[in-house]
Order: structure tokens, then sequence, then C-alpha cells
């Protein structure tokens, strides 16, 4: 294999036999001509095996066409009129590793066009069918094999065919011969019911992605491609054709079909786009064109949370630090829209180092995202997080106050929290706008001191209790909390009593009111 081919995480189907057939074309190069291999390229290869592949694929179309597996004497006769050679003329031709005779012994240099033969496996007689049709594209009849293909593209039969046919001429990357071929897969004749029209289309363009130097110029018209795609998406608009049709166009070098599919599905109903986030965003921060960065960042906004990804995040809030403001403001607002269905382990992770990013606007849009994130769940790494944020920042944020706020007014959320966090928060609080957290009543922070015996809530209950101008009374193992609402009691040790009786007085004295 390949060094292009074994670096890929995975291989179109095209790749992978056009693989196959250069390691065959490597060993009979060796084995039968004594000659090295290891530095020729595809194209040395398939110079030097020339005749031999020609025959291949004229004997894999000439069965193919006439839905036959035997390989017979008939079969060569008609093999020979069409390439204007015999095969006895070159007596190694058989022995390639693709045909074998039904007597099950090694062929040998003797060919034996009177027995019947077969190809070791049905796809590989189909890509060496393919090939004959690419041939015939690349030629002077090239009207037999448009024929050919416009005739049969519905036949379910040649649908693997037609598929090695749109890989290889990717592989050529040839404007002329892609043009005829998509063409007559694009053009009548139509198929009414449209399944298996949408399907060809999706199954061809799947093996366009084996290129990276695939020309722009070289694919199909972009307004017929991408007609045809809105009707698919109209018809079909199911998360299965979306997920196998961004999977194909994410690494599409056409920036102009990818801006009529990001366009399409930009007006998609939102429960139809699961899986489009996760490749769109690719294209977004990717793409040169302004334009089409737009168009992408404008589906994430619609779309929103429901299917944030570690991979949607990073790229939001690369979009952040956009030079264009409009792919700041979709970016922006795709963030604000994710929700608690956003709430995995991945995406958290990625919101939480952004909280460290050195600009302040992808700090306050992650700061925001996890507040919406966390819901009023209060997790514990993003409430640490946040109180860590706020300690560093010069710049308040409202929207992180409010989150803290809701968090802790559930008695669970406060619970959890460790010693080090809650420090924090009352330094935090100290420095900041500790008149947020009023509307929580003391009693909710005395009942968090109380269970969690954790005494770094003390500071957080004496100032709370002072700023809502309670009254604190310890009395017979209990304490009572009297604010505007009716008194809160409470079961307290006498080492608690004791340590709230010294906090209590400690600020008292400070403010030359203490009483003991």
């Amino acid at each position: 294999m390949t060094k292009e081919a074994s670096a890929k995480t995975t291989l179109e189907v095209t790749i992978l036999y056009d693989e196959m057939v250069q390691w065959l074309c490597r060993q009979y190069l060796k084995v039968q001509k004594h000659m090295t291999t290891c530095s020729m390229t595809r194209n040395a290869l398939r110079k030097h095996c020339e005749k031999e592949l020609e025959f291949l694929e004229n004997v894999a179309f000439y069965v193919i066409k006439d839905s036959r597996v035997i390989i017979d004497s008939n079969v060569f006769d008609e093999v020979e009129k069409a390439m204007g050679w015999f095969i006895n003329d070159y007596p190694q031709v058989l022995n390639i590793g693709i045909l074998k005779s039904f007597n099950d012994k090694r062929i040998g240099s003797h060919v034996d066009v009177k027995k019947p033969h077969y190809v070791v496996h049905l796809s590989f007689q189909e890509f060496f069918a393919a090939g004959y049709i690419v041939t015939g594209l690349r030629s002077d009849r090239s009207e037999d094999s448009i024929n050919f293909i416009k005739a049969n593209k519905y036949d379910q039969r040649f649908r693997l065919l037609l598929n090695f046919v749109s890989g290889l001429l990717t592989l050529y990357n040839e404007k002329q011969p892609i043009q005829y071929f998509w063409d007559a897969i694009l053009n009548e004749p139509l198929d009414l019911f449209g399944l298996r029209y949408f399907d060809l289309i999706i199954s061809c363009l799947e093996e366009t992605r084996g290129s990276s130097n695939l020309n722009i110029e070289n694919f199909p018209d972009v307004h017929t491609t991408s007609n045809a795609l809105t009707k698919l998406l109209e018809h079909i608009s199911h998360d299965v054709v979306l997920q196998r049709l961004l999977t194909v166009l994410k690494p599409q070098h056409n920036s102009e079909l990818r801006e009529q599919v990001s366009t399409i599905l930009k007006n998609t109903p939102e429960n139809h786009v699961i899986y489009a986030p996760i490749h769109m965003v690719v294209l977004a921060t990717e793409d040169k064109n302004i334009y089409h960065r737009q168009i992408a960042y404008a589906v994430l906004q619609h779309v929103g949370g429901k299917a944030a990804t570690q991979e949607m995040i990073k790229g939001l809030l690369i979009a952040l630090s956009d030079k264009n403001d409009v792919v700041r403001v979709y970016a922006r607002r795709a963030l604000e829209r994710l929700d608690e269905r956003a709430a995995n382990e991945e995406v958290i992770k990625v919101l939480l180092a952004a909280l460290s990013d050195q600009d302040c606007d992808v700090r306050a849009c992650a700061c925001k995202a996890l507040g919406q994130i966390d819901g009023k769940r209060g997790d514990v790494h993003i409430m640490n997080a946040l109180v860590d944020l706020s300690l560093r920042s010069s710049v308040g944020y409202y929207f992180l106050w409010k989150h803290l706020k809701n968090a802790l007014y559930h008695s669970e959320t406060m619970i959890i929290l460790k010693s080090d966090i809650v420090r924090n928060l009352e330094i935090s609080l100290g420095q900041c706008r500790f008149q947020e957290f009023l509307a929580i009543p003391t009693h909710k922070f005395v009942n968090v001191l109380l269970k969690t015996v954790d005494v770094s809530w003390m500071p957080i209950v004496t100032r709370t209790a002072l700023y809502q101008r309670n009254a604190i009374v310890v009395w017979n193992n209990s304490i009572w909390v009297y604010g505007s609402e009716e008194p809160k009691k409470s079961n307290c040790s006498d080492k608690m009593q004791n340590e709230l009786v010294e906090a209590f007085f400690k600020q008292g004295k400070e403010l030359n009111c203490a009483v003991k």
C-alpha cells in the first residue's frame, strides 16, 4: 500500500481496489519479468502491465454486460477482436493473479484459452469492467461508455461498477471524462420515483473523496448537482441521508457545492439536522471564502445545542476570533443556543479550556455557554472553573454571577462543592458583587454548613446574614435564623455552635457591635 493511502484512517472502495491491483502488478512484474518495482509509481506500473490490464478490463466488461460469471473461449475470441492482438502472443497475460482456471491449477506459461476461467472475486470483475468504461470515456469511444451508463445507471447489478467509475475518474482528474460521466448520471433518463437516482448520486460522490488534488473545474456542473441534492433533502430529509451526504461533502474542494448544501441545511427543520454541525463546522473553519463561512456558521446557529460535539465547539470558539464580524456574530449566537442537551464530557472539557483563552470574547462566550449547559445541575468542575475565572478576570461577567446564583440556590449544588472552591467563591464575592446573592436566603447557607460540616462556608454565612439583616440565635443545640420569612430552625452540634458563635463574634467585633 502506498504511503498516501496507509496514512488515511479510511479508504474509499476504489482506492482500496486500486491499491490491491498495484500490489498484484508489482508481484507479477517481480516474478514473471524479474523487475524491481519498489520505486515504481502507479503510472509506471500501469505502463509495464498495459497489455495485461487492457486484457482484464475487456474480459471483465464483456462478461459483466452479459451477466455472466464463467469466461469461456467465446469471450476470449470477442476480446481478441476488440483489442486487435492475440492472447497467445503474450503467454503470461493470465498470470497476473486475477483469473483462475476451473482445473484449479497454476496456468503457467501455456495459455489454454479453451478452458473456462473465472475472476477470483466478482468485485474485481466490476473494478476492471469500470476500468474499461473509464478508458472509453478517456478515448474516442466515449459515446459507447456514455450510452452504457445511461442505459444501466438504475440497474442495481451495476451500482458498484459505476461507483468504481466515479472513483477512477477522480484519480485521473481529467475534466472531459468527468463531465461525460456526471452528465450521464445527472441527466435523462431520470427515475420518476427518485430514490435510486439520489442514492446513485451520493454513492458516486462518496468515491470522489479519495483524491486530495481534485480540480474544482473538473467537477460536474454545480447547479445541476445542487438541484439534485436539494430535491433529495426535500423528499428525504432524514438524519441518515444527511449524515451520509455531509460525510461525502466534508472533504470536497468544491466550495460552491458546499455552499449549496449549507444553504439547504440552514432551511431544513432542526429535528432533521442532527449530524450537520459536526461536518459543517469543519467546512466553516477551513473555507477561505468569507461568505461560505458565514453560511456554515448560520447552519450551526440554526441547529443550536442539539448536536454539540467537541469538534463543533472547538470550531465555534475558533470562529470567535475570525476577522469577519458576521462570522463572529453567527458563532457567538450558535454558542448562546447551547443548552443542557449539549452537556457531555467532551464539550465541557473544551469550554473549560477556553476559560483560559487570551481572547476575552472567547472567555466570555465559553463562560456563558458553560452556564447554559450546566443549567441548575451545578457541576463541580464547571462551578470551580467559573469561580476561578471570577478571581482571575478584571471584567465582571453578569451572566457568570447570574449562573452561580441560580446554581447555588439549590442546596444540592452547594453540598458538592469542595472547600477550595468555597474559599475561592468567598474571596470572589468579596472582590465583586455580593449583592447578587442576596436573593439566596441565609438559612440555605446555614443548612449547607451544617450538612457538610465545612467551615469554609462560615464567612459566607456570616456575611449573608449581615447583608440580609437576619438575626441568628444559637440555643439548646439548635440554630435559629430570623429573616423576612418564618423562622428556620436547624439542629446543631456543640462544636458547630461554638464555631458559629466565634465567627459572628469576630465579625461583630470588626463592626464594633459584637455580643458574646
